[in-house]
């Protein structure tokens, strides 16, 4: 970490999912240890899944997250460069070179920004999704065991 920006993204991004993921696998777990151990068969099985998708949205949101901060960086040195060196900009001629880095700065950094807001939402679409799988696998089995006999409805 180089700044206080990555410490409140890693804060803010890490946090609460840790504590969502926490919430619901420890009343999940409790639940289905009163209910019956069938059930957390199926519930064990798809933890693995999860994880991996949930390494994987953090990949590809850290590497979305670096290229957009070093395109923001490169934004604020042509910045820096044209304002130190505004003295000699007026002087001469070069009015119009520090313009066109500025702005090819500014239109990467703007195409950085939106590839990282689809990899970003893409990513997100997919954990949630996976809850709803989840979901929807843990109904499937808990209907076979109630049919089965095994669970009753009430």
């Amino acid at each position: 970490m180089k700044d206080g920006d990555d410490a409140c993204e890693l804060l803010a991004s890490v946090a609460g999912q840790f504590l969502v993921v926490g919430a619901m696998f420890n009343v999940g777990l409790v639940w289905v240890l009163l209910k019956g151990w069938q059930l957390m068969l199926v519930g064990f099985a798809i933890v693995p899944v999860f994880a991996a998708a949930m390494a994987a949205q953090t990949g590809f949101v850290a590497r979305c997250e670096m290229r957009n901060k070093r395109a923001r960086e490169e934004v604020s040195t042509r910045y820096y460069e044209t304002i130190s060196n505004i003295r000699g900009i007026w002087s001469m001629p070069f009015e119009g070179v520090f313009q066109s880095q500025f702005d090819k700065a500014t239109d990467r950094a703007l195409a950085v920004a939106r590839k990282g807001a689809f990899v970003e939402g893409c990513t997100y679409g997919v954990a949630c999704g996976l809850i709803y799988l989840a979901e929807a696998l843990l109904f499937y089995f808990g209907a076979i065991l109630v049919a089965r006999g095994t669970y009753t409805y009430l």
